[in-house]
């Protein structure tokens, strides 16, 4: 086949972009050994990490491949049938941490004493033998065309608009009822003034942490959209039409920025992982700088909604108490 004019320099920038994005994802695994997620919920997230370093990691071998060609064929397909996964894992990260938090609004009283790991370590691998097969099947398809020097992929279209419109659909339908569970948290707050207050405290909870991973998957709804557009699009043209190259130089780039994206969002939106990650990170001559700066903008607003917080909490105590009494 000939060859595609793309973007010059592309391909090294994301090579570098691949090449420190792991230490993104690791640094962020290593935080998760500490609870400030409940379990279940820290395994979802270590998976999505580990996810993110593999598509980073297979996208570099299939770049040094493309220009070295040291790998067999069926090693380098191995390759770019765990890149598609790792990429699809992305589209549907949201249904496994939307159903999570949908079992932690169902079971609010009794959540945080739930252990049952297991469940979630099944959830993740039956979802990565899913997406494997999914990347499977387009690389199947892809190689198929290949071997035909088929101009277009018409042939194979419906196929492949029925496996990227699942994981689409199954994105979807992990950000709405994302958003629906964080809206029904809230209203049970406003609402359950009767019901214990272990209960209140943990419907708390669901609300804090709802917050700080809704720009997360916020971001990575976008992005899913992004990647569903080209790859239609990608359907439909021909492989030697240059938007569609350089289409997918973008969408490889937006891949490499996501895997370090999205452990820093998880990382900001997080007061005590922020305050862990700089604490950690900026020591030596720069300790003194950071030390007040946490103080004048980290510790002292963290405290003051720690007052605000249990303020509420014992107004609430005193109006559920006052209900009891009237009874």
């Amino acid at each position: 086949m000939a060859d595609v004019a793309k973007l010059p320099y592309v391909e090294h920038f994301e090579f570098c972009l691949n090449s420190v994005a792991p230490a993104f994802t690791v640094y962020f695994i290593y935080l998760l050994r500490r609870p400030f997620f409940h379990l279940n919920l820290r395994i979802l997230l270590a998976n999505f990490s580990i996810g993110l370093s593999a598509l980073t990691i297979s996208r570099n071998v299939i770049l040094l491949h493309d220009s070295l060609k040291f790998l067999s064929t069926e090693v380098a397909v191995a390759f770019h049938i765990v890149h598609n996964a790792c990429v699809f894992a992305i589209m549907d990260a949201a249904i496994l941490i939307a159903g999570e938090r949908l079992v932690a609004s169902w079971i609010a009283e009794k959540y945080e004493k739930v252990r049952k790991w297991w469940i979630a370590v099944g959830l993740c691998l039956f979802m990565w033998v899913f997406n494997g097969l999914l990347g499977t099947e387009v690389v199947r398809m892809a190689f198929i065309v290949y071997k035909q020097a088929a101009s277009t992929m018409e042939e194979f279209f419906v196929p492949l608009l029925i496996i990227f419109s699942i994981v689409m659909i199954l994105n979807c339908i992990g950000v709405v009822a994302f958003f629906l569970i964080h809206k029904y948290n809230k209203k049970c707050w406003r609402r359950d003034l009767q019901r214990r207050l272990t209960h209140r405290y943990q419907i708390m909870e669901n609300i804090r942490t709802s917050r700080q991973l809704l720009v997360a998957l916020l971001f990575d709804f976008i992005i899913s959209i992004y990647v569903f557009g080209v790859l239609m699009y990608r359907l439909r043209t021909s492989p030697k039409d240059v938007t569609l190259s350089v289409l997918s130089q973008i969408v490889d780039l937006t891949c490499a920025i996501t895997s370090i994206m999205m452990p820093c969002l998880f990382i900001r939106s997080h007061p005590r992982l922020k305050y862990v990650a700089n604490r950690q990170l900026c020591k030596g001559k720069a300790r003194r700088a950071v030390n007040i700066f946490n103080r004048t903008t980290s510790v002292v607003p963290s405290d003051r909604v720690a007052i605000t917080e249990t303020n509420i909490y014992f107004s609430q105590l005193e109006k559920s108490w006052a209900i009891d009494l009237k009874k």
